[in-house]
């Protein structure tokens, strides 16, 4: 069953339960700060994959040129349109509509800026997602998701409060809000696990059908929910169940990304030993050696092409 309070601990003096409900408070604060991270990270990838399917264009508006006439026109223009040039100029480098600069331009260019976003974790284990220009982002329907999952969590926490079977005592509601915060985040956790291994094989994936196929199998893994059985005296089962089952399933397919990068690497030195024999002026286009790594960290340090099978996976 849920936390209960008995008499003995309503009838406990304010100064003694004020602290305890303002650390329950703070660790609310600390795991629906972890849920909106992961539901943000989410909203990124999805962003990710929309643009590798739909392509570069943003609008057909034609960008500004650098020809001196055309700077000089543009100039003359009036101070409001100074905020949309510069949202041109941003993504300048985004539109695949019309080339926006000749290829000797092109060739001149400083760099090319990325139109993917950034991740890092923060020493609390948090996600943060950085937009192309290095800023930390939050999208809109990063929090209308987050909206979603507390209205979903209050439906949950409100029908175990009116089914409280005990007379004797009353349900700790502040306890009841954060099991199903701590649960929800130890849930998207264990989601976030499965996605990464899912995204990772999307980003090294060159054929365009497979891609396809693991951006839609991406796009299917977040929008998973729990399944909570109201029938079990407390939802924390459902839960764990759940939860358990993600790690499961990250933890399998880690393990065959890793078993197919390490059949890859063998082959290819395979490949090396067989032409050894061949004058180093004629093995031109024949793959080099590559060593065998000890661990998943230098195995990520290698190119992997063709890292496309978990999608295929039930």
């Amino acid at each position: 069953q849920g936390p209960r309070l008995t008499k003995a601990m309503v009838q406990l003096p304010l100064e003694k339960l004020t602290p305890l409900y303002q650390m329950r408070h703070l660790q609310m604060r600390q795991a629906r700060r972890r849920l909106l991270a992961i539901l943000n990270y989410f909203r990124s990838i999805e962003r990710r994959v929309t643009l590798d399917s739909r392509g570069l264009a943003f609008s057909s508006v034609a960008l500004p040129s650098k020809v001196p006439a055309d700077l000089a026109s543009a100039a003359a223009r009036p101070a409001d349109a100074d905020a949309q040039t510069t949202a041109e100029e941003a993504h300048r480098n985004l539109s695949g509509v019309d080339p926006v600069m000749g290829h000797k331009e092109a060739m001149d260019a400083e760099a090319v800026q990325s139109r993917d976003d950034q991740y890092s974790i923060d020493a609390d284990g948090v996600v943060r997602v950085r937009d192309a220009a290095g800023c930390l982002v939050v999208y809109d329907s990063a929090l209308e998701d987050l909206t979603r999952v507390n209205s979903e969590m209050l439906q949950i926490g409100t029908y175990y409060l009116q089914t409280y079977p005990d007379d004797r005592s009353v349900p700790d509601r502040v306890t009841i809000l954060l099991d199903l915060y701590e649960h929800e985040a130890t849930y998207y956790e264990a989601l976030k696990h499965t996605v990464d291994v899912l995204f990772e094989a999307y980003e090294h994936c060159f054929c365009p059908t497979e891609q396809a196929r693991l951006g839609q199998e991406l796009i299917t893994s977040i929008a998973q929910r729990p399944l909570v059985d109201l029938t079990k005296p407390y939802f924390a089962e459902s839960y764990r169940g759940h939860t358990t089952a993600l790690q499961l399933q990250g933890t399998l397919l880690r393990d065959v990304i890793t078993g197919q990068m390490l059949e890859e690497r063998m082959y290819r030195n395979t490949t090396v030993v067989r032409n050894h024999g061949i004058p180093v002026l004629d093995r031109y286009g024949f793959p080099e050696e590559v060593y065998q790594p000890a661990t998943h960290d230098e195995l990520l340090g290698g190119c992997q092409p063709y890292t496309c099978v978990p999608g295929g996976l039930p």
